[in-house]
């Protein structure tokens, strides 16, 4: 939408329509209209929260800008300024529609154009870092994906005097159709704050989202452990006594449209009732992508289950069933000998009723890596689990308890069928790759310039799984490219990862305030989410 206008705030409005001058033959008085032009302009783009500045651009026919006065409105009749130049902080994300209007301090003439403006936001595609400050208070902050900005401490600047909570714990991210929005998890899981993706204003407290707006009593022992989100189907709050409390999209498994927010939807204040007896879930695999099951970790039988739903089944957390052998003491569908631990488990080769399950365990200080295929069947309601096999990743590795582990993964990913284990020790970054039983080195972040001294405390892909976020407790975080040529490379000997110029490293981000605990990739909207198609 736009036009150019002129009107003539004056007796004789109509008759400068058409001549461009008036002339009163009794006063023998005339002026002329200044022929003024203000330019389009459809292609103006704001970052929401910021301030935005447009200056219009003005031809001014002899005039010059001391003669008028100025006005813009937003959306046709809130006055956001009376400045030549507008200086605004948009408030939301969309279109937005602009009006400026120059009026002639000497004739009244009034010159105008609208603007069709698009505000989106600086926050949508990027890595949330939860750290902790020296008084124990949790902060977020940002780094922009493609200019790896930081934006410090973002929640505090965005919400003056808000907490957002104490000793923090963990992030998770929510992918709806137009945004996301952020659960910050502190204080054991007591404090669950929902912040806004696209302004990290506060957005609720997770109590007000269960039926009652109060969390479940659990005898006075509740505390999320982590909150799972899977496209297809839930979202589950697993507590920290492992029980599980769903929340399920109303109309439809998948969240299109603007019905499917949070806040109009409910978790239920009664654990989730299970047909296979006790349990006590304490780990899921990744919560998204296109799959009707999210694998869960059953600590107290240590097996695997899976929640799962279908527009034509019900829910359900249907068994595993082994139709293969597993190596001793390894069979995760009846339970797992009590001296092997679970360290890190994630899903791929992801679709519908299929997805393969990556597991790293620990059995008497050997570090395996356990893979299998998960298939369900729409006849029994139970996923079958076929061709395990069994890595044991070399000793040499260097696994400790403090080691972080992260797969990438991801439909239409280069890694969506070809694992690769990425883990910490001490400050060095390696790779397992099962396929050939090897681990390679993948960064000595030691030899970086301004070195971090801290641990490392999270690893995270972005959304193509392109890049890996690493981040060390004391504030430094590491953005790094793991594209094909960088893996085959190294398992090739063509890149030398000793060095510190090999074209590993994207960005050094420093200055994170306090302890990082935490790193998440924001999806900003679940197009991102489910097609890893980053766009803003």
């Amino acid at each position: 939408m736009k036009k150019t206008f002129a009107c003539i705030i004056a007796l004789a409005a109509s008759a400068l329509a058409f001549t461009g001058c008036y002339k009163d033959d009794s006063t023998s008085y005339q002026f002329d209209v200044p022929g003024v032009k203000i330019l389009a302009d459809d292609t103006k783009a704001f970052a929401v929260g910021e301030e935005s500045v447009f200056e219009p651009v003005i031809e001014w026919d002899g005039t010059s800008e001391n003669d008028y006065t100025y006005v813009w409105t937003l959306e046709g009749f809130e006055t956001i300024s009376t400045e030549r130049v507008l200086r605004y902080k948009f408030q939301n994300t969309g279109d937005a529609y602009l009006t400026f209007q120059m009026k002639d301090k000497k004739t009244g003439v009034v010159f105008g154009q609208d603007f069709k403006c698009t505000v989106s936001t600086l926050f949508s595609l990027g890595w949330l870092v939860l750290s902790e400050g020296d008084d124990h208070s949790s902060k977020l902050s940002f780094i922009h994906m493609t200019s790896f900005d930081l934006y410090p401490d973002v929640f505090a600047e965005a919400n003056p005097g808000v907490s957002l909570g104490t000793n923090p714990q963990r992030l998770s991210v929510h992918n709806i159709a137009k945004s996301d929005q952020v659960l910050v998890q502190s204080n054991n899981g007591k404090d669950l704050i929902e912040v806004k993706g696209w302004n990290f204003k506060k957005a609720s407290e997770l109590k007000y989202e269960f039926i009652g707006e109060k969390y479940p009593d659990e005898g006075g022992e509740f505390g999320a452990a982590f909150v799972a989100y899977n496209n297809r189907s839930a979202e589950l709050l697993i507590s920290n006594n492992g029980l599980i409390y769903d929340r399920i999209w109303p109309t439809s498994p998948t969240p299109t449209s603007s019905s499917a927010t949070f806040q109009n939807l409910f978790f239920s204040p009664q654990a989730y009732p299970m047909a296979v007896g006790d349990y006590r879930i304490t780990y899921c695999t990744y919560p998204g992508d296109n799959t009707y099951y999210l694998p869960l970790y059953d600590s107290l039988k240590r097996r695997w289950l899976a929640y799962f739903h279908a527009t034509t089944t019900t829910y359900s957390i249907p068994e595993f069933v082994c139709t293969a052998k597993f190596p001793d003491g390894y069979n995760w569908c009846t339970g797992m000998a009590a001296d092997v631990n679970l360290k890190y488990a994630e899903t791929y080769n992801i679709s519908s009723y299929k997805s393969n399950l990556l597991q790293v365990l620990e059995r008497g200080g050997v570090y395996t890596v356990e893979t299998g295929l998960l298939t369900y069947a729409t006849a029994t309601h139970k996923i079958t689990v076929t061709t395990p096999a069994q890595k044991t990743i070399p000793a040499s590795a260097g696994i400790t308890d403090k080691t972080v582990f992260c797969m990438p993964h991801g439909t239409g990913t280069n890694f969506a069928n070809n694992p690769h284990v990425f883990f910490s020790v001490g400050k060095k970054v390696y790779f397992f790759y099962p396929t050939d039983g090897k681990v390679y080195l993948y960064r000595d972040f030691s030899k970086d310039e301004n070195a971090p001294s801290g641990d490392v405390v999270g690893i995270d892909q972005n959304g193509n799984a392109s890049q890996l976020a690493i981040s060390f407790e004391d504030g430094h975080v590491f953005i790094c490219n793991i594209s094909t040529t960088i893996v085959n490379g190294i398992r090739q000997s063509n890149i030398d990862p000793e060095k510190v110029d090999n074209g590993i490293l994207a960005a050094h981000v420093s200055g994170v305030p306090g302890k990082i605990v935490d790193v998440n990739f924001k999806y900003g909207k679940v197009a991102n989410y489910t097609g890893y198609k980053i766009a803003y």
